[in-house]
């Protein structure tokens, strides 16, 4: 099956859902990330200033908060609100009190990818794994973020640590080029925490992780096992379903580059950044159905609701069954206009809560709106 995001041009907001999307969310600020847990709410937005200003919010039944954040998280900045939501990467994961975020500011020349936790009580937050760029590129050694997500056991956070060595004088840089002759890695480190109210604690028998996805009390793993010298990158292991636990229910192959994870309690979605693809699995039998070719540029990303995989991208919202193939649209918006004045929505966050899929779509101005429908 062939599908790219960019071939459906169709105008529409909430159309072929099954029931009428609501609005439960109304801001000036634009939302980048966004978490839903039953009747609570969390979104990572940015207010409309010149610096940019980001910060985290959570609102639950007569109370909204603004969550704490680290001093100088953000050192990448944005001249204009209106286009952050498709500047970088963002993703938050809601338990309680508790919300995690990942984020992956490319800037211009370097960046940084961010991944941490905060929490309203009690008050704190915590940069957990923080990784330099260069012009978006991330390093093949030392340590990277492995994901966030949230099961029964709360948020959880993932990260791996890469070591190299030369085994040859003079072979040049073996931290950026690991083709080279004697250029040497192992995986030495790393593993799955959960995190609440300032505090990480490791989860016994999880390796190390380079992405994660949860669904209701699944965990879904791509592991980057501890592994001994071997030349070139350091290579994935599988990527594994496990239930409450702890047991493997699934396991499937992971991409050298995973672009993403999708997890429900009937489909597994694996993105791979070296073809463009989505590859989706059963869960729990592990069964191959089809693999999707998504567009690049913008990049799409996945989420699954139930029995459907979700792509997103600025423009669209769609839903596929990936037994019959049937493709829903849930949000299509026209392309923006050249016109500087003009007014448009796009697509600026996703999230999923059961059989609930929610989006904001953000104006030129930074005004994001944040839509429910249920796609079950």
């Amino acid at each position: 099956m062939a599908l790219t995001l960019l071939a459906v041009a169709t105008a529409c907001a909430g159309c072929g859902g099954s029931g009428k999307a609501q609005t439960i969310l109304e801001t000036k600020r634009t939302i980048v990330a966004l978490a839903l847990h039953g009747s609570d709410v969390a979104w990572l937005a940015g207010a409309p200033a010149s610096s940019c200003r980001v910060s985290l919010w959570l609102r639950t039944p007569g109370r909204t908060t603004v969550l704490p954040l680290p001093h100088g998280l953000f050192t990448v900045r944005v001249n204009d609100c209106g286009v952050f939501g498709s500047y970088g990467f963002a993703a938050i994961a809601l338990a309680g009190t508790n919300v995690a975020w990942l984020v992956n500011e490319p800037g211009a020349n370097s960046g940084v990818v961010s991944e941490g936790a905060s929490s309203a009580r009690p008050r704190r937050t915590a940069t957990l794994v923080r990784v330099l760029t260069d012009g978006g590129i991330v390093s093949p050694v030392g340590s990277s973020a492995g994901g966030i997500a949230v099961t029964s056991s709360g948020l959880l956070w993932g990260t791996a640590h890469v070591a190299y060595r030369k085994t040859v004088r003079d072979n040049g840089t073996c931290d950026l080029d690991l083709t080279g002759v004697g250029c040497q890695t192992r995986v030495d480190g790393g593993g799955v925490f959960t995190w609440s109210g300032g505090v990480s604690t490791r989860v016994p028998g999880l390796p190390p992780s380079a992405a994660l996805a949860s669904a209701g009390g699944l965990l879904a793993v791509a592991t980057q096992p501890l592994s001994p010298w071997i030349h070139g990158g350091a290579r994935l292991g599988s990527v594994q379903v496990r239930d409450g636990r702890n047991r493997v229910v699934t396991s499937v192959p992971a991409s050298q580059e995973t672009d993403g994870l999708a997890l429900s309690q009937q489909l597994l979605a694996v993105g791979d950044g070296l073809t463009s693809t989505v590859a989706v699995y059963a869960v729990p039998s592990g069964r191959f159905l089809l693999r999707i070719p998504v567009s690049q540029e913008p990049s799409a990303r996945i989420a699954a609701v139930g029995r459907r995989l979700v792509l997103w991208d600025p423009q669209h919202v769609v839903t596929i069954d990936p037994w019959s193939g049937r493709r829903r649209i849930i949000v299509g918006f026209p392309a923006p206009p050249r016109s500087a004045t003009a007014f448009y929505w796009t697509v600026t966050a996703v999230a999923v809560d059961g059989n609930r899929l929610a989006w904001a779509q953000t104006t030129p101005g930074g005004i994001s709106v944040v839509k429910v429908v249920d796609a079950g």
